[in-house]
């Protein structure tokens, strides 16, 4: 009963949706007609029946890419592959079915640029090809937050990036105040306003940063909202092994260390495999992000020369 009453909670800042009308080629809408999402990584679909008024929507729809199709009595089919929905998007796809004639479909190969007409929020959503492509110091994909209109680095010495993480500030809002959720499950740190679980960059499949007039469904903090949203197993199998390797060899020698340099090698490794568990039915995605660092420090310490250990403090 436990895990019946979970699965019912799903998340709506998780998923998007496809919404849109009918028409045919004068412009008037067709009613009850059959409306295809497919997810063509994972041969997943759903199927809508436009309204009265040609409308027709698909709500909770995983980020993916998605092919919609549209069929009706006496039109041709009309396919629009390739369409990327993406975390909490809602995608508004108006499609045109031409009369019928010969056999036939008609491809849409590329639409317009999509204009968010729906929502008021400011966001960027940072896609696995971005996250792949960009270099990040140590693998923290927080760092990415700074492409976003509006977010700042923290000021010198501040309290979470004074702690060996990165922080962020969103419009204004202080580094503390930020919302962090992973697959929609709060992942804030209640003491220090941070992030608890790090995923690793491998694991994440994209995360959206919204800084300003985002939506109730949110609902926490006032600053940004980071809502990240691992990776899925599609119906190919794919995996990956990586290594990340620094050593003192090439730094330059600290002005206070002695004869010989500070030891500093890091090595940030891991591994991670996906696809399906059943074809077509169920995918898994595992990720492991291991760190080994050996690291010394240089301090500068005040000793008593011989004359005052024995206590003769003339020289002061």
């Amino acid at each position: 009963m436990v895990f019946a009453f979970a699965a019912s909670l799903s998340a709506q800042v998780t998923t998007g949706s496809i919404s849109g009308h009918l028409f045919d080629p004068s412009g008037k809408v067709i009613a009850h007609s059959v409306v295809t999402a497919t997810d063509v990584l994972r041969a997943f679909s759903r199927e809508a029946v436009t309204d009265d008024t040609g409308f027709y929507c698909f709500p909770e729809i995983a980020p993916s890419t998605y092919e919609i199709s549209a069929s009706a009595q006496g039109f041709s089919r009309a396919i629009i592959p390739g369409l990327v929905v993406e975390v909490n998007a809602n995608l508004r796809i108006d499609l045109r079915l031409p009369v019928a004639g010969p056999e036939q479909a008609i491809v849409v190969t590329s639409i317009a640029q999509q204009v968010l007409t729906n929502a008021s929020e400011l966001s960027t959503v940072l896609n696995r090809q971005k996250i792949e492509s960009l270099p990040l110091n140590r693998r923290d994909f927080l760092q990415l937050s700074l492409l976003t209109p509006g977010s700042f680095p923290p000021v010198e010495d501040s309290e979470l990036s004074s702690r060996g993480a990165f922080a962020m500030h969103a419009n204004g809002g202080r580094e503390a105040f930020n919302n962090f959720l992973l697959d929609g499950v709060d992942n804030n740190d209640p003491y220090v306003g941070r992030y608890v679980l790090q995923p690793s960059v491998d694991a994440i499949e994209e995360f959206k940063i919204a800084t300003s007039s985002y939506s109730a469904e949110y609902g926490r903090s006032a600053a940004g909202q980071i809502n990240v949203i691992t990776r899925r197993g599609t119906n190919e199998f794919h995996g990956s092994f990586y290594e990340y390797f620094r050593n003192r060899s090439l730094d330059a020698r600290n002005f206070f260390d002695g004869d010989e340099k500070n030891q500093f090698n890091r090595n940030q490794f891991g591994l991670g495999i996906g696809g399906p568990l059943i074809r077509d039915r169920g995918f898994f995605f595992a990720n492991v992000d291991l760190l080994r660092e050996r690291q010394g420090i240089s301090r500068i310490g005040t000793v008593p020369t011989l004359d005052q250990r024995n206590g003769n403090l003339s020289a002061l």
